[in-house]
This record gives structure tokens, sequence and C-alpha cells, in this order.
């Protein structure tokens, strides 16, 4: 079987599950090309898909490669709320290829959703977190066709990570813990900076790895009375599981993440983790089995204090969550059930819905941006038969976001499917730069 990847990028979480994937799928004969839409800065070199590679594709004409999509078996999207996959997904013609969506994102909050017309591309549909399946726009497709919907959980070889849990002594742990993963408000908790603040007054000694906000979030914590170090975006991350004790991983409820790889690196490295009771977190961790669900700041503060102090409960978390990431997310297991997907899909052929969306519409990056970030029909609807009232109709719906306490961070965050991570790649489009000048003229003292 020859399967075609399309990602935006392969940074972070996603490259790790694709270099895995790559090599344990080409011991099972298939042959995997991968194809990146935006120029990737990282991790794109140390993938080695055994097939070919390219990246920067959106930035030429769509045609030069969705013409290549005939000669694969099946295509495989790597999708989340992207501007260049969003642009090319409502632009191009896909209808002579057998496209299979696998979702990187929850699809469980504006603006990270699954939009519909990703239902009308795919032959199927599978998701990353079983919390996917309670999407609001989703459920009705689900229910009317289960068949065409999956979950296969993303993640990739952990082998170095168990290595470490199988050392690991456990009744002999100390109190340094470890955050690794995006060190940025629009994904992490509102009051991060206060639970490691408290942490760090209890005697707890904090690693903080990841970027790009590390600098600012130390500071908060600082102000607050507590001590961190920040060691930023590093190559070599196992050093930071192998030297913790304890895994801290406190993200906002409506984060957009899935498969949570640190997580499962954590498990598999025997740290106890302590996370909140968010959808993707809950679909991971058995809260008291395998790790803690905290339900508030207090409670999360209390649940680590509490593992500090019962080495026989650390011992009880680590030892199952080393035996559920080998029974639950085995990588091997993983690949093959991706590929069964894969294959009950060739040899079909490809059938598109009309999605009724005008050319003018589908093509306008501003409309494009709305359409893949937003549950609201009426909005669609206004777009379509309402063009010029576009603006107000987005920027309301931006404005009742902003109006709400802690939001900023997300839907002004220059990355993770904002409106302004939209104008970084279309910075011509007159409607996106009036959401722009609006925001700046009702909300001077938010960053922007």
């Amino acid at each position: 079987m020859k399967v075609l990847h399309i990602a935006p990028h392969v940074g972070g979480g996603v490259g790790s599950v694709l270099k895995g994937f790559f090599q344990e799928s080409a011991r099972l004969n298939i042959e995997n090309d991968l194809y990146c839409l935006d120029s990737c800065r990282h991790n794109f070199d140390d993938i080695t898909p055994y097939g070919q590679k390219k990246q920067g594709l959106a930035y030429n004409s769509s045609s030069s490669y969705i013409n290549e999509f005939q000669n694969y078996d099946v295509v495989l999207v790597h999708y989340w709320n992207h501007p260049l996959l969003a642009r090319a997904l409502l632009t191009a013609n896909w209808s002579s290829s057998r496209v299979v969506f696998w979702c990187h994102n929850s699809g469980l909050s504006e603006p990270h959703i699954i939009p519909d017309h990703i239902v009308r591309l795919a032959m199927k549909v599978l998701f990353t977190s079983s919390s996917s399946l309670k999407a609001p726009n989703l459920e009705k497709f689900i229910s009317r066709s289960p068949d065409r919907f999956g979950v296969v959980h993303s993640t990739s070889d952990l082998r170095a990570w168990r290595a470490i849990g199988a050392k690991r002594t456990r009744f002999n742990a100390t109190k340094r813990g470890l955050y690794l993963g995006t060190v940025a408000y629009s994904k992490m908790h509102p009051h991060s900076a206060q639970i490691f603040a408290q942490l760090s007054k209890t005697g707890f000694t904090i690693d903080i790895v990841g970027g790009p906000d590390q600098l600012r979030f130390q500071r908060d914590v600082h102000n607050l009375g507590g001590e961190i170090q920040v060691h930023g975006q590093v190559n070599d991350v196992l050093k930071f599981y192998e030297h913790a004790d304890y895994f801290f991983y406190p993200l906002r409820r409506e984060h957009f993440g899935t498969g949570e790889q640190v997580i499962l690196e954590a498990m598999a490295a025997g740290l106890p983790v302590i996370a909140f009771d968010n959808p993707a977190e809950t679909a991971i961790i058995e809260h008291g089995e395998t790790g803690f669900l905290a339900e508030s700041v207090n409670d999360f503060v209390q649940k680590a204090c509490r593992l500090a102090d019962d080495k026989l409960l650390r011992e009880k978390l680590s030892l199952n969550a080393l035996r559920d990431v080998d029974k639950t997310f085995n990588h091997q297991a993983t690949v093959r059930k991706l590929l069964d997907h894969l294959r009950s899909v060739v040899g079909c052929e490809q059938k598109i819905v009309d999605g009724g969306l005008p050319a003018e519409v589908a093509s306008d990056e501003f409309a494009i941006f709305a359409i893949s970030s937003f549950f609201d029909a009426a909005v669609i609807e206004g777009l379509i038969h309402r063009p010029e009232e576009a603006v107000d109709l987005v920027y309301e719906k931006i404005r009742g976001y902003l109006d709400e306490p802690f939001q900023n961070e997300v839907w002004l965050s220059k990355q993770k499917s904002s409106f302004l991570h939209y104008l970084s790649f279309f910075p011509e489009n007159r409607k996106l730069r009036e959401v722009s000048a609006r925001i700046h003229k009702d909300f001077p003292n938010l960053e922007h």
C-alpha cells in the first residue's frame, strides 16, 4: 500500500508520531511519502518517511501537488485548524483521491473545531482521542454513519521512556516536578503560574521545558513568590524525565490537544501524572489508578502534596501507568490499527457530497477562517447570503470571547488557529485586517 501523508507542518507531537509510524509501517511493506504545506523550521530533516518528502507546497499552485494524489492508494491528511490546510481543503479539487483524515485536535471548542466539510471530503474521519466523539457538530454525522468514523490514539515509539520507567527507584522519590510542552497561556491553565508558585513554596523544585513564553511564565511565578527553572525548547528531553519524580500538566479546559504525547511519555517513564479533568486528559488517565485528575487549582496542589507524602500511592500510580501504556497505548498496535482503517478504503470509489459553498466564499481567506473555526451555522449562512455583513458577524463572535476572562490568550495568540494566525499567513486580506483594527480600538489594553 502506498500512502501519502499531508500535514501543515511536522513540529512537536505530530512530528514524533509520524517518525514512529514511518519506521514501524515500513517493516510492514508500507510505502510512505510526506508532503508539508508550510516550510518547516524544525523536525522535518529528522523525519525519514522511507519515501519522498516535500515542504512548502502551499506556496506553489495547488494543482502542482493535488494532481499527484491519484498515484497513491490513500491520502492521509493530518488535520488541525491551520490556515494553509484550511485553504487547501476548501479550494483544491480532492474528488479523485481516497482521503482519510486523522484529526489531531479535539474539535470540542472554537476555534479548534473539526468542520463539517471535513466529513464531506473524507472517506473516513479518525480521531486521536475518544473525547472528539462528543464534538457538538459531528455527533449527527457519527450517529448516521458510524462506520465512517474511528478512534486511533496517536503515540510515538515509547521504548526509550519505558527504559527510564523500568529502572526508576520509586520509593526514593524526592520533590522534583516537571512540566514539558507548550509554555503559553493559550494552552496552559490561566492559573498555572499560581499552581507552580504554590508547589514551589511547599518544597517542590520544578523544571519547565518548552516555549515560547517560558520567560514570561517564569516572571509570573516569581511575582507570586515561587521559583521555577525554565529551559525553553530542548532537543534531548529524556534527561528531564529521568531526573523528575512527578509530571505536572495543568492545561486550560478548552485546549485543543488530544494525543497529549508528553503525558504518555511521562507515564512510560514511571512518573505519576497530575492533570486537570479535561476531556483529552480524562481519555488517557484513569483517576486514582494511572494518575490524578484535579478539579480545581487548590485540588491540583493538594493532590501533588498528597503524592509527595505517600510513597505507596506513588508506587501504585507509577506501576499502573507503566502497564497501561504498554496495553492501551502500544505503539505497534496503534500503527496496525491505523493501517487497518487505511486499507478499508483502498479500492473504494471516492464520493464527495456537494458542500454547497459558492466559489467566491470557498476561496475567500476570511471566509475560510470563519468556516474552519466556528460551529455557528448562522455565521456561515451570513457569509454566503450577506457578505457585506461578514466582518461584523465574525468580529462579534470573537468579541464575545474577548469579553470573557482569560480568553484573550486564546483568541489573540499569533498561532494555534486564531484569526491572528490566519492574518500572519494572509496579511493582505482586507477583512482580517479590519477585524484586527477593531480589536485594537475596542480592547486597547489587550496584548495584540
